[in-house]
């Protein structure tokens, strides 16, 4: 099993966890390259950044698409 760290910022973190949710979606900016990082099963562990620095949790990588679409 492979493993990768996805960095966000507290505000999301606090803003999911405050939702009880149990699904997540992440994203990238200019969306042109595909994620192959990890394969379905695999674990996304989600990083604060600065000054937190540290794991605040994870879960099982699903799958990435690419979204086009006019704003």
């Amino acid at each position: 099993m492979k493993m990768f760290a996805g960095v966000t910022d507290y505000n999301w973190y606090s803003s999911l966890k405050e939702q009880d949710i149990d699904e997540a979606n992440f994203w990238r900016p200019g969306g042109q390259y595909n994620f192959k990082a990890l394969r379905s099963g695999d674990l996304f562990l989600f990083k604060l950044r600065y000054p937190y620095n540290c794991i605040a949790g994870g879960g099982f990588f699903v799958r990435y698409s690419i979204i086009i679409g006019v704003i």
